[in-house]
């Protein structure tokens, strides 16, 4: 009888094993789609950037105080219109931008949204979030009356209704840095600094940071985890900092998380080369 017993709890226990490897197997698939999905819109559209002297482009550090950064640009790519817009007004042009949504009230908290306001022609009206505005100076030589931030503060800083698309709905840290071009016989470097010129941009590195639906049931709070993973650093890649922490047996602790939730928790980077300007 004991060995029946043993051999019963054996079996129990081989099959609680191959539900947990089971388990883990699943959610890094789930991590791995969301991935290719949030960096497969992005390179569309930074494949389509436009960088001209006259248009802004925004990125943001430490976005509302939360480690977070955001990126805002224009790109020629399909945007979102006010519902009975002529469609023969309506541009190629977008404003683009990526954050992640930190309110914690919201349908979506600790999620990677993407803003994609469609750009018109003409024959908007005054004030419109549908209108491109070129950063020409005014009569002080000041261009900041003409930027990303002055002309879009309400569509930066909340998830704007008709505009906005949650992306990354498991993506809950958003960090970025910049590959440079060098000068002569120099070769191309990191830097957290954006250059003044967007020329000397080669391309953006953007790391992100996964944790599966299943997984967030059990944390109330991803801010911790979020502080865990350092902003980006000169000279350095995303992983190059976030894999160790990952890695690190003390993880689950220092992040304040459960260790099974800890382990489920998917840190990726790619390089989004921008496209050659004369």
């Amino acid at each position: 009888m004991s060995v029946l017993s043993l051999m019963v709890l054996m079996l129990a226990n081989m099959l609680n094993l191959a539900g947990d490897t089971s388990s883990q197997s699943s959610k890094r698939v789930d991590a791995d789609a969301e991935a290719r999905v949030v960096f497969g819109n992005m390179a569309e559209n930074v494949r389509e950037i436009v960088l001209r002297q006259d248009l802004d482009h925004y990125m943001v550090r430490d976005a509302d105080g939360d480690e977070n950064d955001q990126l805002y640009f224009f790109s020629r790519s399909r945007g979102h219109f006010p519902g009975g817009t002529v469609q023969a007004k309506q541009s190629p042009f977008s404003l683009i931008g990526y954050r992640i949504n930190t309110t914690a009230a919201s349908s979506d908290p600790y999620a990677l949204e993407r803003l994609a306001i469609g750009m018109m022609w003409a024959d908007f009206s005054s004030g419109s979030p549908n209108q491109i505005i070129f950063n020409a100076e005014d009569a002080s030589g000041s261009k900041a009356a003409n930027t990303i931030p002055t002309n879009w503060v309400t569509e930066l800083t909340t998830s704007a209704p008709g505009y906005t698309d949650v992306l990354g709905p498991q993506t809950f840290r958003f960090e970025y840095t910049f590959l440079v071009r060098g000068g002569d016989g120099v070769p191309p470097s990191l830097t957290i600094h954006q250059p003044d010129d967007p020329k000397d941009i080669v391309a953006i590195i953007v790391g992100i940071a996964v944790l599966d639906a299943t997984s967030r049931i059990k944390v109330d709070d991803l801010s911790r985890v979020i502080s865990v993973l350092p902003n980006a650093e000169e000279g350095k890649d995303l992983l190059e900092l976030w894999e160790p922490i990952v890695a690190a047996p003390d993880f689950a602790t220092t992040a304040g998380l459960p260790q099974q939730v800890a382990s489920a928790v998917r840190v990726y980077q790619r390089y989004f080369y921008l496209p050659a300007l004369p």
